[in-house]
């Protein structure tokens, strides 16, 4: 699993890249989505696990200038954790809250230089503490090669996956045709085609993840326990604007190479163990400020 991570943390950096420029577009927008991923066993336990999220997302400032942007967003999670084995989870209900602030600064005509920092508190939100705050954060820049080529760079650092980690990587941006255009980062791949005037395809694939920090009781005590899901997910997802402010979208996939880990307070893994792959299921909305 620790070498699965190294994978996970290289191709995080390219993700935050693109997500910080996905940023500024999505700046003046409110999203919903709503995610479903059925029952699937955990190949080591005689246990069974489900996963139903839902999710808001909307900006909170954005300060534009000639050569450089400043914004920030509030993104909120609920979900629902069916695990049929109490004695391991003892909890159903998550919550996950974060707090994205992004700059970019255009030095050049052809160099771009990009900041991101992600504060997240996640868990029951029965208790937080400094166990339930997580740091990401981004220093990245885009080189624009040509009018349809574009390197990216970027350094990401994260705790709430694993122990403290600072990793580099680098990917592209080909920008095929009018109408489509691919991102590449090793195994972070995303393909968008213009079907028509209002309507995209996006072929991607890349990893999901989650990470709560509980506390509930077992065997008759309170315990505090950390619980990590780990995939990599193919899929495919149509948007539709029906209005120049609003929008749908609608996604199905795979998770695959599925990992579930619980450790306690001290960091002892309490459980670790592959689950079945499972398809995936998602609904968005997004309205235009």
């Amino acid at each position: 699993m620790k070498s699965g991570l190294k994978i996970l943390f290289c191709t995080l950096a390219l993700a935050a890249n693109i997500k910080a420029q996905d940023f500024f577009p999505s700046a003046k927008a409110i999203g919903l989505s709503f995610t479903h991923i059925p029952d699937e066993r955990l190949k080591n336990a005689n246990a069974d696990l489900q996963l139903d999220q839902w999710a808001v997302s909307a900006p909170a400032f954005y300060l534009p200038s000639d050569n450089w942007a400043l914004g920030g967003g509030l993104s909120y999670e609920y979900s629902l954790l069916d695990y049929t084995d109490s004695s391991v989870i003892n909890e159903r209900e998550l919550h996950s809250l974060s707090v994205p602030i992004v700059v970019t600064l255009d030095s050049t005509e052809n160099l771009k230089w990009i900041g991101m920092i992600n504060p997240n508190i996640s868990g029951d939100f029965e208790k937080i503490d400094s166990d339930s705050v997580y740091l990401s954060s981004l220093v990245g820049a885009n080189y624009t090669r040509s009018e349809n080529w574009k390197w990216l760079f970027g350094v990401f650092y994260s705790n709430g996956l694993d122990d403290d980690f600072v990793v580099p990587a680098v990917g592209f941006q080909w920008k095929i045709s009018e109408d489509s255009d691919l991102f590449f980062g090793g195994p972070i791949i995303r393909y968008n085609r213009n079907l028509s005037p209002r309507a995209k395809l996006t072929l991607g694939s890349g990893f999901a993840s989650n990470r709560w920090n509980t506390q509930a009781s077992y065997a008759g005590a309170d315990a505090q326990r950390d619980i990590r899901l780990r995939a990599y997910r193919l899929s495919a997802a149509v948007e539709w604007s029906f209005s120049d402010k609003h929008s749908i979208t609608v996604s199905s996939g795979m998770d695959f190479a599925r990992e579930l880990e619980i450790t306690d307070r001290n960091s002892s893994t309490l459980l670790e163990g592959d689950l079945d792959s499972t398809p995936v299921f998602k609904v968005g909305y997004n309205f235009k400020l």
